[in-house]
């Protein structure tokens, strides 16, 4: 996510530094000076930079957000933004609401991954001290076709124990169920149906990416354990009509599960998921 906001900075011509500890060449926009520095422990490059900086956006992991934080505000000038990404943001938010500085806060979660891109996407936003720096920065999310939604940290992490925690924790436990059996991916993927090579889609995705960003939202989310705990009871439930031949109970549940949408938006996702399963037409390429 640092690397993508580089990027979009880049491009409008502003002076932009990254500091992390990734080799230079993985940074490839000439526009941007890259300084070489721990963020648990800032070098005095790396300090001299956020002591001009207007805008400070720290895309780190939930554990070295919490142990850098106080070093990179205090670094920071006073009239500035500073921006976490972080996915779970109760915890962060209580620890550093107290902070006198810098004058602006704000925190936000990109509700999608970088590859995507900003267009067409959204991402939650928390105001702790919104001023001017943070409209414009705010501005530029819009102009990049990016849409800020404006929650509470505690609405945010509620939200996301189902749109994430839960969403992550199911395709997980699919591919560790895959693992169950003596799964061979060569043999039956010329049998494939949809659904099951859309589930399998997701759990590559997943392991596409840096593994701290799902632990994080499994293991720091206050809401995590009972997201869990409402599929694991869910799977229960489904066994418990099936060994019971409760073929009555399983066609209510499907009825009880139709409640969740109306006709318009079972339309909706029933066009969107015949478009997904289009994708895998043997006709495509």
């Amino acid at each position: 996510m640092g690397s993508l906001f580089c990027a979009q900075l880049a491009a409008l011509a502003h002076q932009v530094t990254a500091i992390d500890l990734q080799q230079k060449s993985n940074i490839s926009s000439g526009n941007i000076r890259y300084i070489r520095s721990d963020v648990c422990a800032l070098n005095k490059e790396a300090m001299n930079t956020l002591a001009t900086a207007d805008l400070v956006i720290a895309a780190l992991p939930e554990t070295a957000m919490m142990t850098a934080w106080q070093e990179i505000m205090a670094n920071q000038k006073e009239s500035s933004l500073f921006v976490d990404t972080l996915s779970v943001k109760t915890p962060f938010i209580n620890t550093i609401s107290q902070s006198k500085r810098p004058s602006e806060i704000i925190s936000i979660n990109p509700m999608f991954a970088p590859s995507l891109g900003f267009s067409g996407q959204s991402a939650a936003v928390i105001e702790i001290r919104r001023g001017p720096i943070a409209d414009t920065f705010l501005a530029l999310l819009e102009s990049w076709g990016c849409r800020p939604v404006f929650l509470t940290a505690e609405e945010h992490d509620r939200y996301t124990a189902i749109l994430q925690t839960l969403t992550h924790a199911a395709i997980l436990a699919f591919g560790m169920a895959l693992q169950k059996f003596n799964y061979d991916l060569e043999k039956l993927e010329s049998i494939m149906p949809p659904p099951h090579r859309t589930l399998l889609a997701l759990v590559a995705r997943i392991l596409s990416a840096d593994p701290v960003v799902y632990w994080d939202i499994q293991v720091s989310n206050p809401y995590a354990a009972d997201a869990r705990r409402a599929l694991e009871s869910s799977a229960q439930e489904l066994t418990k009509l099936i060994e019971n031949q409760d073929q009555r109970g399983f066609e209510k549940s499907l009825a009880s599960l139709a409640r969740l949408f109306d006709a318009k938006q079972l339309e909706k996702f029933q066009q969107v998921c015949s478009k997904i399963f289009g994708h895998f037409s043997p006709a495509k390429k």
